[in-house]
């Protein structure tokens, strides 16, 4: 079951006074005190949690799931007959005001007052590729029931929907050092992830120190790892030994499965790249610090600037005597 979210916060809802004044007549006043005032009759509808069942770590392309969908009435009076609505991508900054555009809608039964009273609707939601999603839930969308609050009527959560089959993504790579210096050697931590539905067996990632382009196989690269195996969802870190023997500018990749021999849906996003500057062990290129002289820290210019400012104070003191 994946953990949702509301769409906002249900606002505070104000205490009800009871306050009632004094009356002439001490007995009316102590059955006023005794008995407390019938509040009115209201509805107030919400969205409680909701039920999402697609297998983990998410729902592939063409997959039905079952959403199902909890409606409580947290008011003192029974609502009316009220349609539900949901839209599979909402992708607006606001609510809905209409039904217009959304994927499905069902009508639900009057709901009594009572959290042990609510009901439940079940909606079959599918999505036809790969991609991020946020799905929203949204009661009586055209304001038809008169309701304490209309804040609470929304609902909505992100729907990752993954590739059927093993998909095996680079997701990281972060050198263990910064500045990288010419000649000493690093680790360079390589993060993968079989982001598919199905385990992956065995498979190899090879590095490129330097490259200009994506590779398209691993042919020429700079050394191999294996990796036995990724479940699905699963992620491993790869450490790598790299060593740069001179200065300048380095675009390091590494591939997975760079001998293809994984067959995926999307091999297009096996590949990752990061931008590295090399220095030399005097701590030249970029990673030079400071403006005092030799590229070194102007701290040393300190007690000269101290100096001039008194020297200068003291000469500002006696052209004002002077005048």
């Amino acid at each position: 079951m994946m953990f949702l979210y509301p769409w906002g916060a249900q606002p505070n809802r104000p205490a009800r006074n009871w306050h009632r004044p004094a009356l002439s007549l001490m007995a009316l006043g102590l059955v006023t005190c005794l008995v407390p005032p019938t509040a009115h009759a209201v509805i107030d509808l919400r969205v409680g949690p909701l039920g999402w069942t697609a297998p983990l770590p998410g729902p592939v392309p063409g997959e039905q799931t079952p959403l199902v969908a909890t409606v409580i009435n947290d008011g003192t009076d029974s609502s009316p007959a009220v349609n539900v609505n949901i839209w599979k991508n909402w992708t607006q900054q606001t609510l809905p005001t209409s039904a217009a555009g959304s994927d499905q809608q069902q009508t639900l039964d009057p709901v009594p007052p009572g959290l042990e009273n609510a009901k439940t609707l079940t909606f079959n939601v599918s999505y036809g590729a790969v991609g991020t999603y946020f799905l929203l839930v949204v009661i009586d969308v055209g304001n038809t029931v008169q309701e304490f609050t209309k804040d609470n009527n929304a609902y909505g959560f992100v729907i990752t929907v993954i590739p059927a089959g093993s998909d095996l993504i680079i997701e990281s790579i972060v050198p263990s050092t910064d500045p990288i210096v010419a000649g000493q050697a690093f680790q360079m931590a390589v993060g993968i992830k079989n982001q598919g539905r199905t385990a992956v067996g065995s498979f190899s990632v090879a590095i490129f120190k330097n490259l200009g382009a994506e590779p398209a196989n691993g042919n020429g690269n700079d050394g191999v790892q294996q990796v036995n195996g990724l479940a699905s969802g699963q992620s491993t870190t790869l450490n790598v030994d790299v060593l740069y023997d001179s200065v300048g500018d380095n675009t390091f990749w590494a591939l997975a499965n760079q001998d293809r021999s994984i067959t995926e849906p999307d091999m297009t996003n096996d590949a990752a790249s990061v931008q590295m500057t090399v220095v030399d062990a005097g701590g030249g290129g970029s990673s030079k610090r400071g403006c005092g002289i030799g590229g070194d820290s102007p701290d040393h210019l300190l007690p000269i600037l101290t100096v001039g400012l008194m020297l200068g104070l003291m000469t500002f003191r006696r052209l004002t005597r002077v005048q």
